[in-house]
């Protein structure tokens, strides 16, 4: 029993060979992931996976996402009251280290915007990840963000994650 079981996994490369060899075909899913990471006092984040819903006070704050994708994204910011909020500027930075970074996943860029009734893209990049899962420290970026709202009232708005194929 032994003898057929190593007489077959000898065989098997052979094979392979002859007949052009084993082909693995198929395509990994797109997939991300979109977490709040840290907020200045009096502003508030809620949800994470594909959006983050932003409470923001009167006047200039700023929040940090972490942000993870195996493809091409785009960040979408939406209103959802009727206080205006405005993206001021925004950084880019390693969450953790680089090694499961790839080479473009600090190139993201962020752009200023004023959110008025329809949503506005504030942030694309090319795949941060070259590996691991949403536990793996260094597979993802930190999006800072700078926002301001006049007032008087409370600024809401989404931050929603677009993959893109």
């Amino acid at each position: 029993m032994v003898r057929v079981t190593i007489l077959l996994l000898l065989a098997a490369p052979v094979f392979a060979a002859g007949t052009g060899g084993i082909r693995v075909t198929g395509q990994i899913p797109c997939a991300g992931y979109l977490a709040p990471a840290g907020a200045d006092a009096g502003l508030l984040l809620v949800g994470s996976g594909f959006a983050v819903r932003v409470h923001a006070p009167p006047g200039r704050a700023s929040f940090t996402l972490s942000l993870r994708t195996n493809c091409r994204y785009r960040l979408v910011a939406a209103p959802l009251s009727d206080a205006h909020l405005q993206i001021v500027e925004g950084t880019v930075s390693a969450a953790a280290g680089g090694a499961h970074l790839t080479a473009a996943a600090l190139q993201a860029s962020i752009t200023p915007a004023a959110l008025g009734t329809a949503p506005v893209a504030c942030a694309a990049g090319q795949r941060v990840s070259n590996g691991g899962n949403n536990l793996t420290a260094d597979n993802a970026i930190l999006l800072q963000i700078v926002v301001e709202s006049p007032g008087p009232e409370e600024a809401v708005a989404s931050f929603t994650l677009e993959l893109i194929r």
